[in-house]
């Protein structure tokens, strides 16, 4: 239709629309092309509506001088790169890869995505399988397992009354680059084979081999397993670490969490009833002749004590007596509900995600103390959220995540040298605004002395930063309460790309956050990006979606080292999308083969003689004794050793 218009209509047409249908008419033919490139101040007048160096100023005359010394072409490639970056080509333009198993059906709940920066993995469960596999995403977002390994270890399966074990649980140790730790327990069989195999024997040993399968039936086995092994295991070195947990009975696991091997975190919940509580293990005495376990090359035995943090009357923090604790003043975690989701964070807090939350919306701050039975205790417990007033009339309450992004630069104040620091992080509000979620990004900042400062960025301290400024709103944000599974979110490595999920739809929001944390001395960003709305006295950048039909539900993402590359965990296997502006909307589906992929081994046991009237004996989990009804809390956790007093985290005592 527009072909059959006069070439100056057609640019007039082109001018007016959305830079994104300028694009996408500019690329659907070639008489169009030539049209769509040729005309410059079409060209010019996308470039100052869109984010970028942009040509915007035009009183600017460098922005003059820009202009006059590039040539049409030279412009018309410049606007490509930009709609790129920020994703203006549109959905259907991207490319979607689904890799199949064999036909295996992926256990959502037992997988789990390392999303660190220094590496991307992937850990599979299938339904029915007692192994791990391990899978690395490429940069190009290419799918491979690099091996499997079983965890029916020979040395549990006497001791489980089992041939195989149930994976539970999987998670990536926060602390350790390689380390994965799996939650298992034995394979319950089905109620006609354990009828047939109590009527075969007598009577009395019936009795005694029900007792002891009710009983392997509440035990799990914590398993921290190598998962990409580099090096032969050295002379006192262990590549598997295993231990003993006692659940109660009618207890489920919600979820699992690890520093490392001598650290992780259960939440834990009544399948039939309104019990939960969140337990803390740390590793106390090697367990081998404790339990009378055989020697095994490469395999530590340990026993851990635990320390319970949150339960369904609330959360518990350390009481004056350091063998105590006693419950906080946040008596409305209580009505929550069960822990859903665990993360451990700069090795000292430990965040709590409930169910329906995208957030986590409280956390623990952890300490050391040789007085107590387990030497690790919460110190304090805290909410997170940060007031922040919208106009005048309106304040919301907003849960901040860690931050993803910061900058920082050395100045000299009064003789003195100072190093700035600036954040960047994502909030989602606690309220909803005329029925939707809002979320933000923020912005906070501290400065250090430059000589006590260690010009090394650390984003998961920036968490103990009180004061958050709103400076851009991610528009069209999903509504969580319509979904049973809620909302994920990832943010890529660099910062470019936040992505959200809400059950088969994808979200991704494109930005800059140099100029994003920067935006008040930055015009990257052109005044129709800007909202009307004045939040603490500033405007703020309004970030537009991306909106991706995934045609299978999300329950699990992340961004590979691309901020273009996209892996989501759904019903119909392990799915990419490629955000690249070379992607040409194809589909298409790989099957993973799974019968050749290399095993991991684990070494021979070697059977030690013990006393014949030697029983192993099960070690007892040790739970602090609850102390009175509130306690009073304090964040005893410095932003930094090199900030100021004006960056320590107020808000965590004052404001809770």
């Amino acid at each position: 239709m527009l072909l059959n218009l006069p070439a100056e209509l057609v640019q007039l047409v082109l001018k007016h629309c959305c830079t994104s249908a300028y694009l996408q008419a500019a690329l659907s033919c070639r008489a169009l092309y030539i049209i769509a490139s040729s005309s410059r101040d079409v060209i010019l007048h996308h470039m100052k509506t869109n984010p970028g160096p942009g040509f915007r100023s035009q009183s600017d005359p460098k922005s003059h001088d820009d202009v006059e010394r590039l040539t049409t072409r030279e412009l018309f490639l410049l606007l490509r790169r930009g709609a790129s970056e920020h994703l203006l080509y549109g959905e259907s333009d991207f490319d979607c890869i689904i890799y199949t198993f064999d036909g295996k059906v992926i256990d959502i709940s037992a997988s789990s995505m390392c999303n660190k920066k220094d590496g991307k993995a992937i850990a599979l469960v299938f339904k029915g399988d007692d192994r791990i596999y391990h899978c690395l995403a490429g940069v190009d977002g290419t799918i491979n397992i690099e091996n499997t390994q079983t965890c029916s270890l020979p040395v549990l399966i006497p001791f489980l009354n089992a041939e195989r074990v149930s994976i539970i649980k999987s998670t990536y140790a926060t602390d350790h680059k390689h380390l994965l730790g799996v939650l298992v327990k034995a394979e319950e069989k089905g109620p006609e084979t354990e009828a047939d195999g109590l009527e075969s024997a007598p009577s009395f040993f019936s009795q005694e081999l029900q007792r002891e399968r009710e009983r392997t039936q509440k035990a799990y086995f914590q398993l921290f397993l190598e998962a990409t092994p580099r090096q032969p295991i050295g002379p006192g070195e262990c590549r598997t670490t295993i231990c003993e947990i006692q659940a109660d009975d009618g207890f489920k696991v919600n979820a699992l969490a690890a520093m490392h091997h001598q650290e992780f975190a259960i939440s834990w919940e009544q399948t039939n009833g309104n019990d939960h509580n969140v337990d803390i293990y740390k590793a106390c005495w090697d367990a081998r002749e404790h339990y009378h376990w055989p020697v095994t090359q490469g395999t530590s035995f340990t026993s851990y004590k635990s320390t319970r943090f949150v339960d369904e009357q609330g959360l518990w923090v350390a009481a004056r007596d350091p063998n105590k604790i006693e419950l906080s003043h946040h008596q409305e975690v209580s009505t929550l509900g069960a822990v859903a989701d665990l993360r451990f964070n700069d090795s000292r807090q430990l965040l709590y995600t409930h169910r329906g939350s995208a957030m986590f919306g409280y956390y623990h701050n952890l300490g050391y103390q040789s007085t107590t039975a387990s030497s690790f205790v919460p110190t304090s417990a805290h909410r997170n959220y940060a007031n922040v007033r919208i106009g005048e009339s309106l304040e919301l309450s907003f849960a901040v995540e860690i931050p993803f992004f910061a900058t920082h630069d050395t100045r000299t104040l009064q003789g003195t040298p100072v190093c700035h620091w600036r954040y960047l992080s994502y909030g989602i509000s606690a309220d909803r605004v005329e029925g939707f979620t809002m979320a933000c990004l923020f912005i906070s900042h501290t400065a250090a002395n430059a000589l006590r400062c260690t010009h090394q960025t650390n984003l998961e301290r920036g968490r103990r930063l009180s004061r958050w400024l709103p400076v851009a709103r991610l528009c069209d944000y999903p509504d969580s309460s319509v979904s049973t599974i809620g909302c994920r979110f990832a943010i890529s490595p660099n910062g470019k790309r936040i992505a959200v999920m809400q059950w088969d739809t994808l979200y991704v929001w494109p930005l800059n956050p140099k100029e994003v944390i920067s935006f008040d001395r930055s015009n990257y960003y052109p005044q129709s990006w800007i909202s009307g709305e004045r939040m603490d006295d500033n405007d703020m950048i309004e970030l537009r979606p991306v909106i991706i039909r995934m045609g299978a539900v999300c329950f699990k993402l992340m961004f590979t080292e691309n901020d273009d590359i996209i892996v989501g965990l759904t019903d119909r296997g392990l799915m990419t999308w490629d955000l690249r502006p070379q992607a040409r909307r194809r589909r298409s589906t790989v099957n993973m083969d799974l019968e050749h992929i290399s095993v991991l081994e684990h070494e021979p046991f070697v059977p030690k003689e013990y006393p014949e009237d030697g029983s192993r004996e099960v070690a007892e989990t040790s739970v602090e004794d609850a102390g009175g009804d509130s306690a009073g809390e304090s964040a005893d956790d410095s932003y930094e050793e090199s900030a100021v007093d004006s960056a320590e985290d107020s808000a965590e005592d004052s404001s809770d």
